[in-house]
């Protein structure tokens, strides 16, 4: 018996700490029904006087209401007679649902607060400080609509506001804990560029922001810190065809009750970086001689590039448009490996006086991956932006696409999909190259792959991307010249499509 009650003495301090971890977003003891049919109905832009007693704080209170009859912001003011204290009246928001919007309190003698709202009905609680005897306070909305504001509650993907390109949103930051999700769509890989900028209050001190790039399941792709005396900010990130989020905050403390403006503006630039591409896996692809732009956005930031080499010869790897002169020193690190992650150029420091570095080394035949990253005892003050370009013989890189027999067009593909690829007899490993089966995605571009070969009979292959297909896309698997180990070609030139599921 004595054990049965310890368990569940223990078991009720586990379910008291959990509740203590589980946030609550309803208002249960607050907004009730009843306290909703008795808020007062305030009309846009008509002032209404009251006064909160001495009576007990906890019970005199006020409840009001307001209409959003289109989506658009409020602009609410309250005013009292005198500055009680640093704290004299707080203010809190709801929807009519009793979710709480944001909450906050009066400094001075007038609170000014903006809010960006859909469509709906929303109700306002008053509350005077426990340390003031009674206040009397005017209350007032002002009503404005239209299309372009950021649409509270968006505080997580789930509730993330859908924007469209090439159009200026306004936004607001309430407290240093405030997050607003925007969610965005691309239908081609390209460049975003990323315009924000706010508007600075008397008073109140410029704002800092944090401005992250994630993908739809939460994971962060890029992250930008706005620096202090910076009233605007742009920044380019490259990425593969899909859909995105945008994610703002302010940063230590500074940016609250700030507006802001934000604009995404798209260019099918494909000289960029794809973020993500921390990983071999989802490394981007570029071509020989040709300049990308690339940034390192955290200390912890790896950028990966593969390239194709056609034939053995000597390259060269340049790094340049490297400028960063900080306060403290800088160093970037740069290395160059194989499919096999092997080193084949030494790891090498990059330091922040010199404008271009560049590393000439001979390499086989074959895929090989740049990986450009911070040196972590680096000095970081903001993300650092660079120019890389591989330069080589690209003349034995020519795509071979005519006289193919095509196969039936394959639908909702997995974005990382293995092919597998059987033949009636031993192949001749020799002839299993990226010049014989290969993958072109819509702009005839090579897609790196990587190739597996059945060693039991040596009669298959199994084919799969470096990094995942993009969602939505069409590519061409090229299949030739595959010979058995007595010479024999095994199948005819032959090509598929095949349509990756969005």
């Amino acid at each position: 018996m004595k054990k049965s009650r310890n368990i569940s003495i223990i078991t009720m301090i586990i379910f008291t700490f959990l509740m203590t971890l589980i946030p609550v977003t309803k208002a249960h003891a607050i907004i009730t029904q009843s306290n909703m049919d008795k808020a007062t109905l305030l009309s846009n832009d008509k002032r209404v006087s009251e006064t909160l007693t001495n009576k007990n704080f906890r019970d005199d209170r006020k409840y009001y209401k307001f209409n959003m009859d289109k989506d658009g912001r409020v602009d609410l003011t309250i005013s009292h007679d005198k500055a009680y204290s640093d704290k004299t009246l707080l203010i809190e928001l709801y929807d009519e649902n009793g979710y709480k919007i944001k909450s906050s309190q009066t400094k001075g003698e007038e609170y000014r607060n903006t809010t960006y709202l859909p469509k709906g009905t929303y109700y306002i609680y008053v509350l005077k400080y426990a340390s003031i005897s009674s206040v009397s306070f005017d209350i007032k909305v002002n009503l404005k609509y239209g299309n372009y504001y950021e649409k509270e509650p968006n505080g997580s993907i789930e509730t993330a506001n859908d924007i469209n390109l090439d159009t200026s949103y306004t936004g607001t930051s309430d407290d240093y804990y405030d997050e607003d999700y925007y969610k965005f769509y691309i239908n081609k890989d390209g460049k975003i560029t990323i315009n924000f900028s706010y508007d600075l209050v008397e008073g109140v001190e410029k704002g800092v922001w944090r401005i992250s790039i994630e993908d739809t399941y939460g994971t962060l792709i890029s992250e930008y810190i706005t620096k202090t005396d910076d009233t605007s900010f742009e920044k380019n990130i490259s990425l593969s065809k899909g859909t995105y989020l945008v994610k703002i905050k302010p940063y230590s403390g500074k940016g609250v009750d700030l507006n802001y403006s934000l604009k995404l503006k798209f260019s099918s630039d494909n000289t960029y970086e794809k973020e993500p591409n921390d990983s071999l896996k989802y490394a981007t692809p570029i071509d020989l001689n040709r300049e990308y732009n690339g940034s390192i956005s955290s200390k912890l930031d790896n950028d990966y590039y593969s390239f194709v080499v056609g034939k053995p010869q000597p390259v060269e790897i340049k790094l340049y448009n490297y400028n960063i002169k900080t306060k403290y020193p800088t160093l970037m690190q740069i290395k160059i490996v194989d499919a096999a992650e092997k080193e084949v150029v030494n790891t090498r420091l990059v330091p922040d006086y010199l404008d271009n570095v560049s590393y000439k080394v001979t390499l086989d035949k074959g895929t090989y991956y740049v990986h450009v990253f911070l040196f972590p005892l680096s000095y970081f003050e903001n993300d650092l932006d660079y120019s890389i370009k591989v330069i080589g013989d690209s003349s034995s890189s020519t795509i071979d696409t005519e006289g193919f027999k095509s196969k039936p067009t394959q639908t909702n593909i997995s974005p990382n999909k293995t092919w597998e690829i059987n033949f009636s007899g031993a192949l001749d490993i020799k002839t299993i190259t990226e010049k014989n089966i290969y993958v072109l995605d819509s702009n005839k571009n090579i897609v790196p792959m990587l190739y597996v070969l059945d060693t039991v009979k040596n009669n298959k292959i199994s084919v799969t991307p470096v990094k995942n297909y993009n969602r939505g896309e069409t590519y061409t698997l090229y299949i030739k010249d595959l010979k058995s180990t007595s010479g024999k070609v095994l199948k005819e030139r032959t090509k598929m499509d095949f349509v990756i599921q969005k």
